[in-house]
């Protein structure tokens, strides 16, 4: 099976020059209904006696073409290699191989496809007298509730065909790196053994994709361009006299 990863390209190139892959907080995630459920105060809302543990995600997709996603994942940004998405495509069973292999002792990994929801049912979700939030909490969270919770999206973002990789631990002084008040981890993976090919957004000058290809040329890996619209043809119709050539 093969999966993909977007991201920008300083991300990417940071990836290829770290060799790793980065685990984050679902607070740091743009929309704020991804993020509704990890960010509640379940302690003072609900008096229950603990709020959400520390969860880390990474997000990849089974779609390997979505022109939405190269809008998506340049962060709104227009400007530089924070404006440009680049496109890791992964054998997943490998990439799946390396990252339980390298994860620090301690933390478990969970592997989820996303559940694209009304925005009316996430609201029932939340709703403490709904048929839904009797059904689906118990009296206090568990690591399985939680889960479920950061597995729901709405429905807009359907196309992406999402699958999140966590990290979690059941141990609550583990230290995790922090920025701006965000936790995360950078995992370590040998990219040579699960990364198949690198694309780079059309975008790129190729002083840009000339970078990137020389760090993915130390792995083997192959880097291209992007060619959503390159290869459209200048006329509508075919010439009748053209023949196709065989072969």
């Amino acid at each position: 099976m093969i999966v993909c990863k977007y991201m920008d390209l300083e991300t990417a190139e940071k990836c290829l020059e770290n060799g790793t892959i980065r685990f984050i907080e679902p607070k740091s995630w743009k929309d704020p209904y991804e993020k509704l459920f990890y960010c509640a105060n379940y302690k003072k809302e609900l008096g229950w006696k603990k709020n959400m543990p520390t969860l880390l995600a990474t997000c990849i997709t089974p779609t390997t073409s979505c022109e939405a996603a190269w809008k998506v994942y340049t962060y709104g940004k227009t400007e530089g290699k924070k404006g440009l998405c680049t496109q890791f495509v992964f054998d997943f069973e490998a990439l799946r191989k390396e990252l339980l292999a390298n994860i620090p002792s301690g933390l478990k990994m969970y592997e989820g496809k996303v559940t694209y929801r009304q925005t009316s049912t996430i609201n029932k979700l939340r709703t403490i007298d709904s048929y839904l939030f009797k059904r689906f909490f118990s009296s206090e969270l568990n690591i399985e509730t939680c889960l479920s919770l950061m597995l729901i999206k709405r429905p807009a973002y359907r196309y992406e065909n999402e699958i999140r990789l966590f990290l979690y631990t059941e141990n609550e002084s583990y230290q995790f790196e922090e920025n701006n008040k965000c936790k995360y981890i950078d995992i370590k993976i040998d990219f040579a053994k699960c990364l198949k090919k690198i694309v780079v957004d059309e975008k790129a000058t190729k002083e840009q994709l000339s970078i990137i290809s020389n760090l993915a040329k130390e792995l083997k890996i192959k880097t291209i361009g992007h060619r959503l619209y390159n290869e459209v043809p200048s006329s509508c119709f075919l010439d009748p006299k053209t023949e196709c050539k065989k072969g």
